[in-house]
């Protein structure tokens, strides 16, 4: 793939975030990944859901790091990656449908999780109804993204990034409900790598389309 050197842009950024915690390092990596995926050479939808999936995650970054206790920001944040997320399914949904198993087991687990774990630990119910929602579009999101027919060379980086951003929002859940702090220093690599993942192999996609 002919622009895979233009990662080396998102990849210096999340380096950047993880060592110095600047926060437009940190948005930084999901605009430079929405502006790669917007020179794809193919695929004008395709390139419209990432692209606008990415800078909805971009926002979630800011409102989230920008939050100060305030739970209207939060709310937001949760907005804005929920949003991210209907991107990632919209592209999904138009390579495939999502896989029964998949769905069910993630569902079956992380629905659990909440039921006995965090929903107890959550005092608002606007939130606990926006973490509920969010968790329901992930586990959606991952199954669209098993039940994808396009080249398993592009498919299975595709599933890591969303299973990567899956993991660092279970990481961050245990952190602010919790209080659970063991992982937090995965949390940034973890999300920052799924926007890698998610970006190349949505621009392998465009390239494969394009036959360069």
């Amino acid at each position: 793939m002919r622009r895979g050197w233009m990662f080396l842009i998102p990849a210096g950024l999340a380096v950047a975030a993880v060592g110095t915690g600047w926060v437009w390092a940190k948005v930084g990596v999901a605009l430079s990944c929405a502006g790669i995926v917007s020179l794809s050479p193919r695929g004008r939808r395709d390139r419209a859901w990432i692209a606008a999936a990415l800078l909805f995650s971009a926002g979630g970054d800011w409102f989230l790091a920008n939050r100060d206790g305030r739970e209207a920001y939060f709310l937001a944040g949760i907005g804005m990656f929920f949003a991210a997320y209907a991107g990632y399914l919209a592209f999904a949904l138009r390579h495939g449908r999502p896989q029964g198993w998949v769905l069910g087991t993630a569902l079956a687990g992380y629905l659990a999780y909440y039921t006995i774990w965090l929903r107890p630990a959550i005092a608002g119910d606007a939130v606990a109804a926006a973490v509920l929602a969010y968790l329901a579009i992930s586990c959606t999101g991952l199954a669209a993204a098993w039940g994808m027919r396009i080249d398993g060379r592009l498919k299975w980086p595709f599933v890591a990034g969303i299973g990567l951003l899956m993991a660092s929002d279970t990481m961050i859940s245990l952190h602010e409900f919790l209080g659970v702090g063991t992982l937090d220093r995965a949390i940034l690599p973890s999300y920052f790598l799924s926007l890698i993942c998610i970006s190349w192999a949505v621009v392998g996609q465009s390239c494969t389309e394009a036959g360069r």
